[in-house]
């Protein structure tokens, strides 16, 4: 039998790397008890969870295949995605749709797979499926084929717990690869701001992804730090990109880093320490 991963990162080391210092090491800001601290650790060593991802109403050989399959291929078409925006910071025109469509799909995958989204969507599922079970149990007996349970209680007691178990994981893979928001995301200007003169570098956390409010606005927009000098930018206009870019960089530098603390649910990510004042003051308590 295949050996299961049993450790699912939902900051994916490729992008994490991005951080690290000599060592090989990024710096981890964290609120355990109190004032937060920092620590070094490696890429492999953070953004992880055990068992995150796993099935385990699907076969043993099958329990991490959205590990396995679905994040590891969506990480590596995010990861050379990356290697081409950074070796073509001049533009992207020819950038492969194969690689175009897979940076859209790991941009929404930072958005859906940390260890709290996905239980807010293991729990919106429950509620829908008290609902679902309800009006399936109505018609029950109607329904109800030779060979099957007397009572929709008795089938349902067989089958309750794999099917949660199961429908979270097409349910998270349908969101991340949503056809609507990936070919929207698609369709914007992109590219690469880099900030040779900010006073600080970038910093990334646990939830990175920085969004206008209202992305299909004429002022909309989507923003990710790559790197501890250069953010990933999506914009619907040319306009739009400019100003953030060359007319209002230093408030875009900014915004970029406290947004992306603030939102932070456990962790914040840096190359060094220099800015533990800064995430003592915005990290969530």
């Amino acid at each position: 039998m295949k050996q299961q991963s049993l450790t699912h990162h939902y900051i994916p080391q490729f992008y994490s790397k991005q951080w690290v210092g000599k060592d090989g090491r990024l710096c981890e800001f964290s609120r355990p008890h109190g004032a937060a601290k920092s620590q070094r650790k490696t890429p492999k060593a953070a953004g992880y969870l055990r068992d995150l991802y796993t099935v385990p109403g699907l076969p043993p050989e099958s329990q991490s295949i959205l590990e396995d399959r679905f994040f590891r291929q969506t990480d590596q078409a995010a990861s050379d995605a990356l290697d081409f925006m950074l070796a073509n910071t001049s533009g992207f025109g020819d950038m492969p749709a194969r690689l175009r469509s897979g940076w859209s799909r790991f941009l929404l995958s930072l958005v859906h797979r940390s260890p709290e989204r996905v239980e807010q969507l293991r729990a919106k599922l429950r509620i829908e499926l008290e609902t679902r079970v309800s009006e399936i149990e109505q018609n029950y007996h109607a329904q109800r084929q030779p060979g099957e349970p007397e009572t929709f209680g008795e089938l349902w007691s067989l089958i309750e717990r794999d099917v949660e178990r199961i429908t979270w994981a097409v349910l998270l893979e349908r969101v991340i690869d949503s056809k609507t928001v990936g070919t929207f995301i698609n369709e914007m200007h992109w590219s690469i701001v880099t900030f040779n003169e900010a006073p600080h570098s970038l910093m990334t956390s646990d939830w990175p992804v920085c969004m206008s409010n209202g992305i299909t606005r004429p002022d909309g927009f989507v923003a990710l730090p790559v790197s501890p000098t250069q953010a990933f930018l999506a914009t619907n206009t040319q306009d739009v990109e400019a100003m953030l870019r060359r007319d209002d960089a230093k408030t875009f530098h900014a915004y970029l880093n406290d947004t992306v603390v603030r939102q932070a649910v456990r962790y914040v990510y840096a190359t060094d320490d220099r800015q533990l004042r800064f995430v003592d003051a915005r990290l969530r308590k």
